[in-house]
């Protein structure tokens, strides 16, 4: 092992030099942006992820190192993790995956809930494995305690829950676990260990909930669509090696308690799929519990598992460099994270009530450009409910001037925002790459509110 984390380290470390170079993407910068606020909960997520970028960028400043530090080390905790749970010969190569499988490996890396929620969500499995040797109350509890850790990053750690409730009955020896105080120590753990999710959610008439179950699908999907991220999560993004790996060793009957442990999260996002939109990562909980199967699954194929490794390897380190030192065309390809500051500081000379955009995510990135310059207030006005509208800042100005500011990959027009009048034309803000060709532009316009 201690080799093993010698090059975790270094990778993590590497990690943290290319992502220190890149500025923040839109739901980064919004992550920023609660933990400038703290609080509970939030109003897509527990307030996990914002609590440990608060407690990053207390320590190393408002940067993209400190905002993505977490996240990081998260990720190179998980793989060693993995491989401790493992057996001594497959926990190099099961360390190696949890890095470099692209599903993994793009979780890892940027700020976002999910490396510390699947950190737990396997921290909760591996102990529930263990209860079959020793089922005493501190096993129990430290169960508990996960899955209650779970909850305080995204509600879908209640998935974790259910996979062990689920495992636990599909044998005559654990269903007798029901009968003792242990599980009914884990359930009490859980709900207390997340209660400030459910008590800011309560507070706010239930907004987590009402997102994540109605709100968010309520637009129909294109055809096909979900299908399409299915495959694209199992044949590209988990690779093929790596869920025949799984198969092959679930069919061995090695470690079924990790497969039950995923099936609930497993089944819930398949059959959504085919219902509604889904996004390529939701997944990942269920295919990090039973990683290690496919080592086990690959041993006799260790050509394909370390190809994978190195291909997934190689691609990780291109997408990171890429976005770190942009040249040529993928400067165009990532130009949605660079402009903010340069935009913020030339708004700056112009007096305004407030800067407003339509979309939560402009409204971040104008906040994350302006951290460090005395800005007017940035507001989110219209569109969908978000964290902004738990603010309470999405309501225009009774006095202007206010600037109305769009990005090019997030669009739109004063038409977008009623109650503003704008009589001025728009003004383009374009960002250049450093060989001059234009890469975006953002657009403004000076209003007046109507009321």
């Amino acid at each position: 092992m201690l080799r093993i984390f010698g090059w975790v380290a270094a990778v993590v470390v590497v990690r943290l030099l290319l992502v220190s170079q890149v500025e923040l993407g839109d739901d980064e910068a919004y992550y920023w942006l609660w933990s400038q606020r703290p609080d509970l909960a939030y109003f897509d997520h527990g307030g996990g992820v914002a609590w440990l970028i608060r407690a990053s960028t207390d320590l190393l400043g408002d940067s993209p190192l400190a905002v993505r530090a977490p996240t990081v080390v998260a990720g190179g905790a998980l793989a060693l993790l993995l491989a401790w749970g493992s057996r001594a010969e497959d926990r190099a190569l099961v360390a190696a995956l949890a890095l470099f499988v692209p599903v993994f490996g793009l979780v890892g890396v940027f700020a976002a809930p999910d490396a510390p929620l699947l950190l737990v969500w396997v921290a909760g499995a591996l102990a529930a494995e263990r209860l079959e040797d020793d089922s005493r109350p501190l096993r129990w509890a430290a169960v508990g305690a996960c899955v209650g850790l779970s909850m305080l990053f995204k509600l879908t750690g209640a998935l974790l829950g259910a996979g062990l409730v689920l495992w636990s009955w599909s044998a005559p020896s654990r269903r007798g676990w029901w009968r003792t105080s242990g599980p009914w120590l884990a359930v009490g753990i859980a709900v207390g260990v997340s209660a400030p999710t459910w008590a800011w959610n309560l507070l706010h008439d239930l907004p987590t909930l009402r997102f994540h179950a109605v709100e968010r699908h309520q637009h129909p999907p294109v055809p096909w669509t979900g299908a399409a991220t299915w495959a694209a999560v199992h044949a590209v993004l988990l690779t093929p090696p790596v869920m025949w790996g799984i198969w092959r060793a679930w069919r061995a009957g090695h470690r079924r308690t990790l497969v039950w442990v995923a099936a609930p999260t497993w089944g819930v996002f398949t059959v959504a799929a085919v219902l509604t939109a889904t996004k390529l990562h939701w997944w990942a909980p269920a295919w990090i519990t039973v990683l290690p199967l496919a080592a086990v699954g690959l041993r006799r194929s260790r050509g394909w598992a370390w190809g994978t490794v190195a291909v997934g390897a190689a691609v990780h380190l291109f997408v990171l460099g890429a976005a770190a030192v942009p040249v040529g065309p993928l400067a165009t390809w990532t130009a949605e994270l660079r402009g903010w500051e340069d935009l913020a500081e030339r708004l700056q000379d112009e007096p305004a009530q407030a800067w407003v955009t339509p979309r939560y995510q402009s409204s971040a990135q104008l906040a994350w450009g302006a951290r460090d310059i005395d800005a007017p207030p940035i507001l989110r006005v219209t569109g969908r409910r978000d964290q902004f509208t738990i603010w309470g800042d999405d309501q225009l100005p009774t006095e202007g001037p206010v600037l109305l500011v769009c990005a090019s990959h997030l669009p739109c027009t004063p038409a977008d925002v009623p109650g503003l009048v704008c009589p001025e034309p728009e003004r383009r803000r374009p960002v250049h790459h450093a060989d001059g060709r234009v890469v975006r532009t953002f657009s403004v316009w000076r209003c007046t509110p109507t009321e």
